[in-house]
C-alpha cells in the first residue's frame, strides 16, 4: 500500500503569522505532523504536512481551528502518494526546508517518477531528502522537499551535485511545465525541525 501525506497550505494575510501558528500548533503536536513558514517565494504561507494513517486517501480535516477572524486568506488541502519509500521519520534536518514543485505535462507523470528514482540513489550522498511526492488529483503535479542546514549549505550541496552532473535528473526538464523552489523554515514546533 501506497504511503500517502497530506497537506495543508495556509495563505495568511501580512502580519497574522504569529497568530495562526499559535491556533496551529496543537494540531500539528497531536498529529506529529511538519510545519513550515514561507521565508523565500510566495510569503505568508504555512504548509503543514502528515503521513495518512493506514494509507487513508480522505482528505484530513483538521478540528474547527479558530483562526483569527482577518487572519487567513486560503487554505488548499492536497493528498499525495509518497513516490517509493522516499519519507524521512520526523526528527531534526533543517529547520530550512526546500519545497520544489512542478506541473508535469498530463501524460509524462510516470516518467518523470521513474526518471526521479533514477537519479535520486546518487544525489542522497549530498543531502536527504525529506519526500518526494505525486499529487492524487488530477493535476499531475510532482514536489520533492528537501532538508538543509542552511542556505548556505543548500547552495553548496546543489552547486556540487550539479557539477559532478549527477543531478538534475537527466531528460525531466523537458517534461515539466512550470517549476517552482520555495524556501520554508521549520515552526519551532513541528515534528520536522
Amino acid at each position: 500500500m501506497p504511503t500517502i501525506v497530506e497537506t495543508l497550505t495556509i495563505q495568511c494575510r501580512a502580519g497574522t503569522i504569529p497568530s495562526v501558528l499559535a491556533v496551529l500548533e496543537p494540531f500539528v503536536r497531536e498529529t506529529d505532523a511538519g510545519c513550515w513558514v514561507a521565508e523565500i517565494g510566495l510569503l505568508n504561507r504555512i504548509i503543514v504536512m502528515r503521513v495518512a494513517a493506514n494509507g487513508e486517501r480522505e482528505a484530513f480535516q483538521p478540528p474547527a481551528l479558530p483562526w483569527p477572524e482577518e487572519a487567513v486568506v486560503e487554505v488548499e488541502q492536497d493528498l499525495w502518494r509518497v513516490v517509493g519509500d522516499a519519507i524521512l521519520s520526523p526528527g531534526d534536518y533543517g529547520p530550512v526546508y526546500e519545497f520544489r514543485c512542478y506541473d508535469i505535462f498530463k501524460d509524462d507523470v510516470s516518467e518523470v517518477e521513474r526518471l526521479f528514482r533514477d537519479a535520486l540513489p546518487k544525489r542522497l550522498p549530498y543531502s536527504p531528502l525529506l519526500t518526494a511526492m505525486v499529487a492524487l488529483d488530477d493535476s499531475a503535479r510532482f514536489c520533492h522537499v528537501w532538508p538543509y542546514r542552511s542556505l548556505e549549505e543548500r547552495a553548496s550541496l546543489r552547486r556540487e551535485a550539479v557539477a559532478a552532473a549527477l543531478w538534475p535528473p537527466k531528460g525531466m526538464a523537458t517534461l515539466l511545465e512550470t517549476m517552482r523552489s520555495e524556501i520554508y523554515l521549520a515552526a519551532s514546533f513541528s515534528a520536522y525541525l
